[in-house]
């Protein structure tokens, strides 16, 4: 029941993202790297190219780092 109620905020999604993450160690790795095509290929199986999940993971970390970079 918690889980289904984290899952109407952007909080809860992330919560449940990276509880789930910590507890796949392949998964904890890659994100650790920062090699997000290993990442994407784990966790969202052989189609992660057709959908570019790896380019787009980098794209927004870069955008995101930049960003905080810039805030300070």
């Amino acid at each position: 029941e918690e889980f289904v109620i984290d899952q109407q905020t952007y909080e809860g999604q992330i919560k449940a993202f990276l509880n789930h993450v910590s507890n796949i160690k392949s998964l904890l790795k890659a994100m650790k790297n920062k090699d997000f095509t290993a990442f994407a290929k784990i966790y969202n199986g052989p189609d992660y190219e057709t959908n570019k999940y790896d380019v787009k993971m980098k794209e927004y970390f870069n955008k995101l780092t930049k960003e905080l970079n810039n805030e300070k």
